[in-house]
């Protein structure tokens, strides 16, 4: 039974292998070699063949046709997986072309995010002009005070600047870096710490 059920396995699919090593060799590692419908089909066969082999793993993980399989859709693999070229006319069509596509096409949701981030904060500073009384009456009468009178960098001492300056702006430098590490790392880089707690003056 399990030989039958190898040889059915194999019959099954032996066409489409025939065809993907067909398409691989006539690429001879490269997709440009190959036409239009040809490369389509190679992603076609690739993926069958990706879910072949899990399949052989796990049915007949001693059999030859695994490792044949396996050899096979590692060819394909670093065929499908492969990088053209850069070249200046490529990197020329990519700024003249498809870069303001991209642009063009992801228009109306750049707008919904703007309306979505400065809306607000346009709405709440023109409600402030036209009614100064609602905006006086956010802030408490001690806060208002404050900063009436508030003098910028009065609350350092005088003798004291030339230190605490340097260091205000190697930790304001450090968080912005911290921050922007954070975004390119989704967020495994973000972290509270001494230095980033400081607020930035």
């Amino acid at each position: 039974m399990p030989g039958r059920s190898i040889d059915r396995f194999i019959e099954d699919r032996r066409a489409r292998w025939a065809r993907l090593g067909d398409l691989l060799e006539r690429a001879q590692g490269r997709v440009a070699r190959l036409g239009p419908d040809d490369v389509l089909e190679l992603g076609t066969l690739y993926r069958s063949a990706t879910s072949d082999l899990a399949a052989a793993q796990r049915d007949f993980p001693r059999d030859a046709v695994a490792e044949r399989l396996n050899d096979l859709v590692a060819t394909a693999h670093a065929l499908v997986y492969s990088e053209a070229p850069t070249s200046g006319r490529r990197l020329g069509r990519f700024i003249a072309r498809e870069l303001p596509a991209s642009v063009r096409a992801a228009g109306p949701f750049t707008i919904v995010a703007a309306l979505l981030l400065f809306g607000p904060a346009l709405a709440t500073y023109g409600l402030g002009m036209l009614f100064p009384d609602i905006a006086t009456s956010s802030l408490s009468e001690a806060t208002r005070d404050h900063l009436v009178h508030r003098r910028p960098g009065a609350e350092i001492a005088e003798a004291d600047r030339v230190v605490v300056g340097p260091l205000i702006i190697a930790n304001n430098i450090y968080i912005s870096v911290l921050a922007f590490a954070g975004g390119m790392t989704l967020g495994a880089l973000t972290r509270c710490s001494p230095a980033a707690a400081t607020p930035a003056r």
